[in-house]
């Protein structure tokens, strides 16, 4: 405690001094009496005498004004502890509180004295044992504070005075010496001396004769004041301590003074029991009592004044309050208030002990404060807040209305509405209190009140939606106040289910579901639907288990054996806990599985999902819409019937996860056809390609690789050759423009012509795409850009050969466009492909995308051929009719190289939506190859260019050792970088040296800075511009000379009177000049 430790560290100068008190004359008479008073409810029927006794008071008014006036401040009456059980005979409560309150108030009183008795002896053998530790700390106090007291009046016997008689000091003035500052100390003589004394004497340090002299009486002092204020004890009046008690002798803290702060002081000590003070800014005689006796409670020289320190211990004890060992009269007022507050069997004695503690601290956790267990201010405050309170029996208060309507509205009813709180109505709060567990005292305190406001507002109730209301009628109509219907609205009908719920259950019929009723629906729903009980929710239970094929139940409200054996099987197929016992788990699995919507009659989109599933793995026919019909039924039963899953109809999340397996799993389909057999007819009738453009025959070393399934790993790139396309993805067109074709070139922002040839014809948009991206070089092929046509369909050109596409010129009708390669035959791709496009009236990229998806569907994937493997290879056909059939392209790579697009292209897009694949085998087909053949040797049909053609390369290239992507890389050619270009294949790869080797790349990702057309005939080229004429050339390419920036090197001379710009042109390695208006770049 506080004080003990205060004690501790003064305990030793407080014997060095006597005591010595000044009489102090009490100039504040108001101030005299301080008493603790209950205020009591007055009925009605006294209201005469309450009448004389306001007249009483305001006649103590006018006294207490006065001499208010006189003296500055006026002292509260001191609270008296009077319990009466008065209640108001005009109390407008219903029920019986209009019967004769007489004996009420006798019993009241005989339960005053019979609860003294009861808090002397105790509760129960437990309280018993905590007062007689009281009690013994008690004592023990007492002895100790004896001890103490005996010591103090022994030292002050043996004191002596040491302060000389005027004719000692003149006689011993040689032997002093005269002390002109501080510090001061004994033997020293000043007037400062007599100065300080006289202080020390004001501040309650007092019997110390006032002269100039320091004397040992003086030092004893000085050594009580500075223990007293934490200074260092010397006993030398040094200028820290002069300071320290001219702060305290000047306080503004003590009678007669008046300051902004006092009010607050006396706030402090009247929250603490050092009360009854008037709060004023004004300090009385009857302030400084009360701060004596807070200083002497706490430890310190009780002078009055509340200095610093005081104040600062006054604060600590605000905060930290009253504990075990102490020992005022504010305690036994408390233990009064808390027992009557229901934190009873506390011996009501001024002592506070472990058991005080206790329940200290269950009041604290009762209201939510920090439990210490010290009777702090807080803790005091909140408990005369309660104890006070306008709402309870006697009061009149415009809120008692309000709780009464609560309480009639949430089932505590009968109670007439007035604002007169009667004793039905503390009945009522009772009742109210107890109900839900809390301290029955009858006050409506914060946590009674909370408790009502939350039942009250509770969103359980008529009128209000809330979206666990549809659980909770569930489980009412499971129980069989049913007949709800299932929704999060709260009505009429509803409400009246609940009240009867209620009234089966001696629940409150407030038809309000509140904690209680919510709770006790739950409890029930865990413990009656199981074997022996007797329930009508039982019915209901059979009716779905029979519908769900759990059944043969007879469909009675019992309970029996044979229904606990069919819920253990329902509970272990769906993975529950197995114990026959119908709790809210088990009930909700009924529930989902009864009432999906995945069943016969339902109409939804995931419907359509299933139908294509099923329609995939063979239980099919089935007329892909979104509605859920008998035929539909039938094949889900078939599909549960032959996979050992109770056959019901409905696809629960067992049986839809059984068909998205099988759904998903790979096909394996067997050909009637050897493999060797199936490689002859590719090499024979097939034609096959081992590069793109068709220039490279494929050996039959690379047809069989390519050809044989086993050399394509699962989750390969590779593997997505196998993929079955003809089914649509959720995918949206947003993002098929935001992931895909941003930038794309004439396929940019295409998704929505994607997505609509997928579902027109039942194909993977995103095959389409990725298929679209490989055969245009991401939309910028020439097919892709779009071709000038006229009204037959011929290609249009300018006079340089350039193909027109301005949809404007005045010789083009139509612009074509083909997204696939349709038409694009190896021998002449773009005339084959632009009249493909023409016939079809492809005028559009989306009219290209649609339309050629159209093709693939009716050419190849409505036909079977539903997997790249399938559209290159045709193994259906073969296997049926022993030769070749319908292929895509003659490429052998084409459906390797469209999977790794694919799979490149997509990324993680492939894990989000459902892919199947079907895996072809043939007879005696070869395991995997060790190794990949090495490819064939190409026919080198090259067009040489001019000697000291240069390119510089777009990207970063990859440099090869043919003219195609299957032979090797050599290196990987920077972007920017310098080439020499030897020529072109057909193919449009450049045959080049690059840092002294020869290999190939592609032309696509080339700029070639020098190469131009002779255009006309027999053109002549000089030895200088205009100069002599040295040659003529005729139709042919021709390389210019560049400076270092790649400009064509330049001049400008007139020839004939005609000033030409001439170009610099090499031919063998000489340089000559030709009139720019005869050449023309080559791009």
């Amino acid at each position: 405690m506080l004080k003990k430790v205060v004690i501790s560290l003064i305990m030793f100068s407080l014997l060095l001094f006597p005591l010595v008190l000044n009489a102090e004359t009490d100039d504040e008479s108001i101030e005299d009496t301080y008493e603790e008073t209950e205020s009591s409810s007055l009925s009605e029927s006294e209201e005469e005498t309450e009448l004389a006794n306001d007249e009483e008071e305001d006649q103590l008014d006018q006294q207490t004004n006065q001499e208010t006036e006189e003296n500055g401040e006026t002292p509260l009456e001191e609270e008296s502890e009077k319990e009466e059980g008065n209640e108001s005979s005009s109390e407008d409560d219903l029920s019986e509180e209009d019967e004769d309150t007489s004996n009420n108030e006798s019993s009241s009183s005989e339960t005053t004295d019979e609860n003294s008795d009861e808090f002397s002896e105790g509760e129960n053998s437990s309280e018993e044992h905590l007062n007689s530790d009281d009690e013994e700390e008690v004592k023990q106090s007492e002895k100790d504070s004896e001890s103490e007291l005996e010591e103090v009046q022994e030292s002050n016997s043996e004191e002596t005075e040491e302060e000389e008689t005027e004719e000692q000091v003149r006689s011993m003035s040689e032997m002093t010496t005269t002390q002109s500052s501080p510090p001061y100390e004994l033997g020293d003589r000043a007037p400062e001396i007599a100065e300080f004394k006289a202080k020390l004497n004001a501040i309650g340090f007092s019997g110390i004769l006032e002269t100039e002299y320091f004397g040992e009486y003086t030092r004893s002092k000085v050594k009580a004041f500075q223990a007293n204020y934490g200074l260092a004890v010397t006993g030398v009046m040094n200028q820290t301590s002069l300071n320290k008690l001219d702060e305290v002798y000047h306080s503004p803290f003590q009678v007669g003074n008046s300051h902004a702060e006092i009010s607050d002081l006396k706030v402090q000590l009247n929250s603490m029991g050092f009360g009854g003070i008037q709060v004023t800014d004004y300090y009385g005689n009857f302030t400084a009592q009360r701060v004596e006796e807070f200083q002497s409670f706490i430890g310190i020289k009780s002078n009055g004044i509340a200095d610093s320190y005081t104040r600062e211990l006054l604060q600590n004890f605000v905060a930290e309050g009253y504990g075990v060992g102490d020992r005022h009269n504010t305690i036994s007022v408390m233990k009064r208030k808390l027992n009557a507050l229901g934190f009873n069997g506390i011996k009501v004695t001024d002592y506070y002990g472990s058991y005080t503690k206790k329940r200290v601290e269950d009041f604290q956790a009762y209201y939510g404060l920090n439990q210490t267990g010290q009777a702090n201010q807080d803790t005091l405050d909140q408990l005369d807040q309660v104890y006070y309170s306008p709402l309870q029996v006697g009061n009149r208060s415009g809120e008692v209305s309000d709780i009464k309507r609560k309480l009639n509205r949430v089932g505590f009813n009968g109670i007439l509405v007035t604002d007169y709180f009667g004793d039905f109505t503390e009945k009522k709060v009772k009742d109210f209190q107890s109900y839900y567990g809390l301290k029955n005292h009858g006050i409506v305190d914060s946590v009674t009140l909370n408790k009502l406001n939350e039942v009250y507002n509770s969103p359980y109730q008529l009128g209000e939606a809330h979206e666990n209301l549809s659980e909770l009628k569930t489980s009412l109509n499971r129980l069989g106040y049913g007949t709800i219907l299932v929704s999060d609205y709260f009505g009429e009908f509803t409400e009246k289910r609940v009240k009867v719920f209620q009234a089966d259950h001696n629940l409150a019929p407030s038809g309000i579901i509140d904690q209680k009723t919510e709770s006790t629906i739950n409890n029930l729903m865990n413990t009656v639907f199981q074997e022996g009980k007797r329930h009508k929710g039982v019915v209901e239970l059979k009716e779905k288990l029979n519908k769900l094929s759990f059944g043969k139940i007879l469909e009675t409200t019992y309970f029996g054996s044979y229904t606990t054996q069919q819920v253990k099987n329902f509970q272990k197929y769906y993975g529950l806990k197995v114990t026959g016992v119908v709790n809210q788990s088990t009930w909700d699995k009924i529930d989902e599985v009864h009432d999906s919507p995945l069943q016969e009659g339902e109409r939804n989109s995931q419907i359509v999902e299933i139908k294509k599933m099923l329609n995939a793995i063979d239980y099919g026919t089935i007329l892909e819409t979104k509605y859920f019909g008998s035929f539909t039924t039938d094949r889900v039963k078939d599909f549960q019937r032959d996979h050992g899953l109770h056959v019901h109809g409905i696809v629960d999340d067992k049986t839809y996860n059984l068909i998205e397996k099988k759904y998903k799993s790979d096909k394996v389909t067997e050909y009637n056809i050897s493999f060797d057999r199936f490689v002859e007819i590719q090499l024979k009738e097939g034609s096959p390609k081992y590069d793109g453009a068709g220039n490279i025959p494929a050996d039959e070393a690379n047809v069989r690789y390519y050809l044989n399934p086993s050399n394509f790993a699962k989750n390969s790139p590779e593997y997505y050759q196998f993929m079955l396309l003809d089914s649509t993805t959720d995918i949206t067109v947003s993002e098929i423009d935001s992931k895909f074709l941003q930038n794309k070139g004439t396929l940019s922002n295409t998704g929505a012509a994607f997505k609509t040839a997928g579902k027109t014809h039942n194909l993977n948009e995103l095959y389409l795409m990725v298929h679209a991206l490989h055969e245009t070089g991401n939309g910028t092929s020439t097919l892709a850009k779009g071709v000038g046509v006229d009204q037959n369909g011929n290609i249009q050109r300018d006079s340089k050969g350039n193909i027109i596409r301005d949809i404007n010129h005045k010789n083009v009708d139509y612009v074509v466009y083909n997204m696939y390669g349709y038409g694009a035959h190896d021998e002449s791709p773009l005339v084959g492909g632009v009249n493909y496009a023409f016939e079809n009236k492809w005028f559009s990229p989306e009219s290209a995308i649609i339309g050629g998806a159209k093709d693939i569907s009716n050419s190849y994937i409505s036909q079977g051929q539903n997997t790249l493997y399938k559209m290159k290879w045709d193994p259906e056909y073969a296997a049926q009719n022993d030769k070749r059939g319908k292929q895509y392209a003659t490429h052998i790579m084409w459906p390797e190289i469209q999977a790794k697009h694919i799979y490149n292209v997509l990324g993680e897009t492939l894990n989000s939506v459902a892919v199947r694949f079907d895996i072809p085998k043939f007879i005696n087909q070869p395991k995997k190859d060790d190794s990949k053949p090495d490819a064939p040797k190409p026919p080198m049909d090259l067009e040489e260019f001019p000697k000291d053609i240069i390119g510089t390369v777009t990207d970063n290239l990859n440099f090869r050792e043919g003219p195609s992507t299957n032979y090797d890389r050599i290196t990987t050619i920077p972007n920017g970088s310098e080439i020499d270009i030897i020529g072109e294949h057909e193919s449009g790869w450049l045959n080049i040296q690059y840092n002294g080797t020869k290999g190939w790349v592609s032309g696509d990702y080339v700029d070639i800075k020098n190469l131009y057309y002779v255009n006309g005939s027999n053109v002549q080229y000089r030895s200088s511009p205009a100069g002599e004429v040295k040659g003529s050339l005729s139709d042919e390419l021709v390389a210019l000379s560049l400076d270092s920036n790649y400009s064509i090197v330049s001049k400008n001379a007139p020839l004939n009177g005609t000033t030409y710009t001439w170009y610099r042109i090499s031919i063998n390695g000489q340089n000559y000049w030709m009139a720019k208006n005869f050449l023309e770049k080559v791009n």
